[in-house]
């Protein structure tokens, strides 16, 4: 007859090294104390401590991801508010003149991300300039861009770090421009 396996035993034996001094501190203020049970519950301490701090990075990690994707999804919702609004004021404002130099910024290389604008003014000024070929007051050039907005949120615009180059608004504007402009020119 085999002999029955035994059950997994409800306690382990391990060997733990610790300073002298604690020891001996120990031995003096808790001498009939059950040292082990302490270090059980210094033990689960710990790991209820690492294992929250594991949690925490995969949660982080989930965060920062669902965080970097919703910027994405901002970035393009951006471009395309921009893109429909440089197609509309191409299609119905824009003369042939204002498309042809926007165009010609655009293969210029001069307007793109993390360009500088060279204005204080900067990315919506400097378009508004280039698009009518003129340097244009502060009013002239917030009438421009309300006029192809459509809305008083014109200000956000300019609300920009000059240094990092126009905003994803501003990018899709111009591409939405410039493609109206090459899909008629050819039939001017």
């Amino acid at each position: 007859m085999p002999k029955p396996r035994p059950e997994k035993p409800e306690f382990a034996r391990i060997s733990l090294t610790i300073p002298m001094e604690l020891k001996e501190e120990l031995e003096r203020v808790a001498a009939h104390q059950n040292w082990s049970l302490w270090a059980a519950e210094c033990f689960r301490t710990r790991l209820l401590g690492i294992k929250a701090k594991q949690r925490m990075g995969s949660d982080m990690k989930t965060v920062i991801e669902r965080l970097r994707e919703s910027l994405e999804l901002d970035k393009r919702s951006e471009f395309d508010e921009g893109t429909e609004a440089g197609r509309k004021w191409a299609e119905n404002v824009a003369t042939a003149g204002q498309l042809l130099r926007l165009a010609g910024l655009s293969a210029s290389g001069a307007f793109g991300p993390r360009r500088s604008a060279g204005t204080r003014r900067g990315w919506p000024g400097a378009l508004a300039d280039a698009i009518h070929g003129a340097r244009l007051s502060e009013n002239e050039i917030m009438q421009f861009w309300k006029s192809c907005v459509g809305h008083t949120d014109v200000k956000l615009l300019f609300e920009t770090d000059l240094s990092l180059g126009p905003t994803d608004f501003l990018r899709g504007f111009v591409d939405g421009a410039v493609k109206t402009w090459d899909a008629v020119r050819d039939k001017l």
